[in-house]
């Protein structure tokens, strides 16, 4: 089938298929799920971006790629390692661009852009070295997040309110790169694989726990701490528990289908 040639609405239902198989395969295979309402915004951020795609397509080439660097050494000991990592390239008249995908919003991204203008140096650096007919323009981040008000210009049922937002929602936000950038992220990947080695596993310091996280308006212990196996046998959480009130335990509960 040409998915093409399909008409707006058969291929919200096709996509609405693919969405379906994609989210029983996910299932089966994690052991996880989400309730009905987080199902139905997450199909919802899919059709938002069909409906960007739309304003973009015809112009550019888009593909993700992995690259891999190897024969790196880390910064005391020269303990070998190699380091990998997905990008999205994109391709259109203003050259090649090389972007990552995150779950964050553009505020997030925006206020922790050290972290991701060296994973996206990273990138480059490698890119440059495999591919160097195809020189890397700009790079930066593809923000899955869809914003307040396009998902209010949607529900409105205003079509030409919903066209308009479309229009003036920009996911990808340019981060400018440098040399200075991936030597910084190799030196301190190099420093972790160091610590590994020697078993030093060391957590946080309990005040990291109270911090507030880059682009959030969470603290440490909500954004990360929650995500953490083994915070309950860990000294820091169990520090910051003790002088503050307990994490609720349905923050951290597994959601369930209703």
């Amino acid at each position: 089938m040409n998915i093409s040639n399909l008409s707006d609405e058969e291929m919200e239902e096709k996509l609405r298929e693919f969405f379906e198989a994609n989210f029983s395969y996910l299932k089966e295979n994690s052991g996880h799920t989400i309730n009905l309402s987080l199902k139905e915004k997450a199909f919802e951020q899919v059709l938002c971006y069909w409906k960007k795609e739309k304003f973009l397509a015809g112009s550019k080439r888009h593909f993700q790629e992995k690259v891999s660097l190897h024969g790196l050494h880390s910064p005391n000991k020269q303990i070998p390692f190699s380091m990998e990592d997905k990008v999205d390239v994109i391709e259109n008249q203003e050259g090649l661009s090389l972007f990552h995908l995150t779950s964050k919003s553009r505020e997030n991204i925006l206020a922790d852009k050290e972290k991701y203008s060296r994973q996206l140096a990273f990138c480059t650096q490698i890119w440059d070295k495999t591919y160097p007919q195809k020189p890397v323009s700009k790079t930066g981040m593809l923000s899955t997040s869809v914003p307040k008000e396009v998902h209010e210009a949607l529900r409105s049922g205003d079509e030409k309110a919903a066209k308009e937002a479309i229009e003036n929602w920009e996911p990808l936000i340019d981060i400018p790169f440098s040399e200075e950038d991936a030597k910084a992220l190799i030196s301190d990947f190099g420093q972790v694989v160091e610590k590994t080695d020697a078993d030093e596993f060391a957590p946080p310091a309990p005040e990291v726990l109270e911090s507030i996280v880059k682009g959030t308006n969470k603290t440490f212990a909500r954004q990360i701490c929650l995500e953490c196996d083994l915070r309950h046998s860990c000294p820091s959480f169990d520090a910051y528990q003790g002088i503050n009130d307990p994490l609720p335990q349905e923050d951290s509960a597994p959601l369930l289908l209703d």
